[in-house]
């Protein structure tokens, strides 16, 4: 997991640009493949999808899920994600730590 580009997303969330990054999550994990690793987390990343629509929650706690959400969506990582089996490996870790 790269750290710095996890701690970087999550602080370029805030409640003005939110609802634009949510969004673009929402569109991006439509159109990821859930095979593989991927797939055997995905209901965790069904959880935090729905977690980020929850009017319950206060702002504060969605931003590390969405942040999640968005290095999985977004191939800035180290590994890419369209490598074979290691491309998702460090997307799952990060999601991971953040649903635990």
């Amino acid at each position: 997991m790269n750290n710095k580009i996890f701690k970087d997303m999550a602080k370029g969330i805030n409640m003005g640009n939110f609802a634009k990054k949510r969004s673009f999550v929402e569109n991006a994990l439509d159109g990821i493949s859930r095979d593989g690793k991927l797939g055997q987390v995905w209901g965790k990343v069904e959880k935090m999808r729905r977690f980020l629509w929850n009017k319950n929650v206060p702002f504060y706690q969605k931003v590390l899920p969405l942040a999640a959400l968005l290095y999985l969506v977004t191939p800035i990582d180290l590994v890419p994600d369209f490598t074979p089996i290691a491309g998702y490996l460090d997307d799952i870790a990060v999601l991971l730590w953040t649903y635990s």
